[in-house]
């Protein structure tokens, strides 16, 4: 991509908002690759900083100790989703990767208004429908691809601008073998949904550190094209994204739960607070210890991409 005058995401102007660099890691030779930009170019401007963009290094590219990271998230919850080393081979372009190069060579500005691409889809190159992200499926990826696989009670679209998503049975041991997905779908695209994991606890005593978790718990809140990375199982790594507030960059947030069919250990699995905020009203929606809804104001930088 820098083919086509596209630079690294991780020097953007706004990297350290992002990310968090130790150059101590680097050899001096390489450190050059992580020096940030003068002012954000014109169409980084109107695009949301990409942590997985094929453009973006991954967490220890270049590093002189593999046992450090190099780059990590500022927000913990995203070091799941730092550069191409989480991406697969057929498709190593994020879907913002490939908006920004439709959006260079107009790829996709005949495509008429009338296709409304969601959930971080985009137009095919004849515009008659959209290229889904996974999770979503129809003309406009508009539905979820796999809600017939649901296998427990609560899956699905969540109601109402404030709510709490937990896992089945919760606090109790969820069921084994279970698959579930919970999304949270803003009325308009000026609309983010602000999420805090409360509780995160999965089993972990047979896993070796190194492998994947049995149960796996995925948290989408900046589109579901990166997905190689679940929420780490271990009591330590959930430590580190429990209790922190995350806001998403669309209208949206998808959440998925798949359970080990064979653990006996028991464990209380999750629960989530999210709630809506409405960007051109500057307030939000959340849900007061008395269980109802109220409204607040509040003071957001807007955020833009869908």
């Amino acid at each position: 991509m820098q083919t086509f005058g596209i630079g690294y995401e991780h020097q953007r102007f706004d990297n350290s908002d992002f990310i968090k660099v130790n150059l101590t890691n680097v050899k001096q030779s390489d450190r050059p690759l992580y020096k940030s930009a003068l002012f954000l170019d014109e169409f980084e401007v109107v695009t949301p900083y990409d942590i997985s963009s094929v453009m973006h290094f991954g967490s220890k590219e270049n590093a002189f100790s593999a046992q450090y990271a190099v780059i990590s998230a500022v927000n913990p919850i995203m070091q799941y989703s730092i550069g191409p080393e989480i991406r697969s081979s057929d498709r190593p372009l994020s879907s913002r990767d490939v908006s920004t190069l439709n959006r260079i060579f107009l790829c996709t500005d005949r495509c008429s208004r009338d296709l409304p691409c969601m959930h971080g889809s985009y137009p095919t190159r004849d515009c008659t429908h959209c290229v889904c992200q996974y999770g979503f499926s129809g003309r406009f990826c508009d539905k979820l691809q796999m809600a017939n696989r649901y296998n427990v009670d609560g899956c699905g679209v969540m109601n109402g601008s404030a709510g709490y998503i937990v896992s089945p049975g919760y606090p109790e041991q969820y069921p084994r073998g279970a698959f579930c997905q919970w999304l949270v779908q803003g009325k308009s695209r000026s609309e983010r949904v602000r999420f805090v994991i409360n509780s995160l606890d999965l089993e972990y005593e047979t896993v070796i550190r190194s492998d994947r978790c049995m149960d796996t718990f995925y948290v989408w809140p900046h589109g579901t094209d990166v997905l190689t990375k679940s929420l780490s199982c271990f009591p330590d790594d959930a430590r580190a994204v429990v209790g922190r507030w995350h806001t998403t960059q669309s209208n949206w947030l998808l959440i998925e739960l798949r359970t080990n069919p064979w653990g006996d250990a028991p464990h209380g699995g999750f629960n989530v607070s999210y709630e809506t905020i409405d960007l051109q009203t500057k307030a939000f929606r959340k849900t007061s210890h008395n269980g109802k809804s109220e409204s607040r104001r509040v003071c957001l930088a807007p955020a833009v991409g869908e």
